[in-house]
């Protein structure tokens, strides 16, 4: 299946062609919960630094995940309806490859720097960041969908984004404040 489905990609997009000429790669097609009939295709082309690009499949069309644009379009496709049991992982899913954010959950989601620890203005920056870490909040819109809360890094500082979700799958964004400034770590890896 891997060898059919770059095929597949190749022809549907045809600049991949000479970035895969000669290289390893891996391709992987994963079921998403929320879509009845479109999944994730993970391709890592393997040069010394991987590249790793994503795409939506339902078997017909090919999407490539770049932002918000190819997203809604393979939601239109689907004609996506979330439902509450999945809408956690849709949008972690649509910040990810939507507005193309990772959310900061966890102190190990940030690569803290060498001298953090050591460092006492830096120690106290690291644990007022610490302090600021929330996981992902999904609930219940009143006004239909679901709101969604996550913190995310944004330049040097963590702010707290927050969205509305429609049940079609768009975050609409509805405000954000910063949580925690000149945060000493690099941004999250993805």
């Amino acid at each position: 299946m891997g060898d059919a489905l770059v095929d597949r990609l190749r022809l549907k997009f045809p600049e991949l062609t000479r970035r895969l000429e000669g290289q390893p790669r891996d391709v992987v097609r994963a079921e998403l919960p929320f879509y009845r009939r479109h999944a994730l295709v993970t391709l890592t082309i393997q040069t010394p630094l991987p590249q790793v690009l994503y795409f939506l499949d339902d078997g017909v069309q090919l999407y490539t995940l770049l932002g918000d644009a190819d997203l809604a379009a393979a939601n239109a496709r689907e004609r996506l309806q979330l439902v509450p049991q999945h809408a956690e992982a849709y949008a972690r899913f649509a910040l990810r490859h939507g507005l193309r954010v990772e959310p900061v959950e966890r102190p190990d989601h940030l690569l803290w720097y060498s001298d953090a620890d050591e460092n006492p203005e830096l120690r106290e920056r690291k644990e007022a960041a610490i302090r600021a870490l929330r996981p992902l909040r999904v609930v219940m819109s009143p006004e239909g969908g679901f709101e969604v809360t996550a913190v995310i890094r944004a330049g040097r500082s963590l702010s707290e984004h927050r969205y509305r979700l429609t049940l079609g799958g768009v975050l609409e964004r509805r405000g954000q404040q910063v949580v925690a400034e000149d945060v000493p770590a690099s941004a999250p890896m993805r």
